[in-house]
């Protein structure tokens, strides 16, 4: 058999979805969460019944709730702590953050320390917590 390939936009998708299927073959479980995470928030982004998104960081607030937080982990990277003090949404603003410290047996987060000293000069109440999945 002799594959012809008469374009470089056929030959990337080509290419792109044998990485894919490769990827599934190795790592099914995570090619699923990770496939559905991403609709879920693709979901979200477009409609989510009751909640107002904040423009700045493309999140919702729901206004009926008397305090605002959120949660964060080494996912969200380098967080600009400044900014998410001074986020505003018609009158609502974050007012605490759960931050991870520790994952599993052994994991610590990178970014824990960081985070930990940021939220507090800018303002936020936070609390730490530990990840741990039975598994």
């Amino acid at each position: 058999m002799q594959l012809r390939i008469t374009s470089r936009k056929k030959l990337t998708a080509l290419l792109c979805a044998l990485g894919l299927i490769s990827i599934v073959a190795i790592h099914p479980r995570q090619t699923v969460n990770f496939f559905y995470s991403t609709a879920i928030q693709i979901k979200d982004y477009i409609h989510f019944y009751g909640y107002r998104p904040v423009k700045s960081f493309a999140i919702r607030i729901p206004a009926s709730y008397t305090i605002h937080g959120i949660d964060v982990s080494r996912w969200q990277e380098r967080i600009d702590w400044q900014r998410v003090a001074k986020m505003r949404d018609n009158g609502i603003r974050l007012q605490f953050a759960f931050i991870k410290a520790t994952e599993g047996e052994k994991l610590v987060d990178p970014y824990f320390s960081r985070n930990w000293q940021l939220s507090r000069e800018n303002g936020l109440l936070r609390g730490a917590y530990h990840y741990f999945s039975p598994s």
